[in-house]
């Protein structure tokens, strides 16, 4: 079947689940949106509010992190993870500046 196509996208829900789980496991590529906020950045890791610095990684990016090992195993394959900003606003915000400065959009 992955032979007879170039991509396919899954847009998995925000909360656990074996089939969420098993989608990671088999991507090649992970994609995910995160509005201007650090309440998203949640979604990444905790960070200190004053420094910026991470303090520690989330639940989800745990499973990612676990999802790149077992494709490494598996296959000696990458997966690669992108996050990207969304619902991106004309106008400039303090949320917006900070989070382009954010080590966590530069996580890996």
């Amino acid at each position: 079947m992955e032979r007879l196509n170039d991509f396919i996208v899954i847009d998995t829900p925000s909360h656990e689940s074996y089939l969420k789980r098993l989608a990671h496991f088999m991507a090649d590529t992970l994609m995910t949106p995160l509005n201007d906020s650090y309440v998203d950045c949640d979604v990444l890791g905790r960070i200190d509010s004053m420094t910026g610095d991470v303090l520690e990684v989330s639940q989800y990016a745990g499973m990612v992190r676990e999802a790149r090992r077992h494709r490494r195993s598996v296959d000696n394959g990458l997966l690669d993870w992108v996050v990207i900003r969304s619902r991106l606003s004309q106008l400039g915000s303090l949320n917006s500046v900070r989070m382009l400065d954010s080590p966590l959009i530069a996580f890996r």
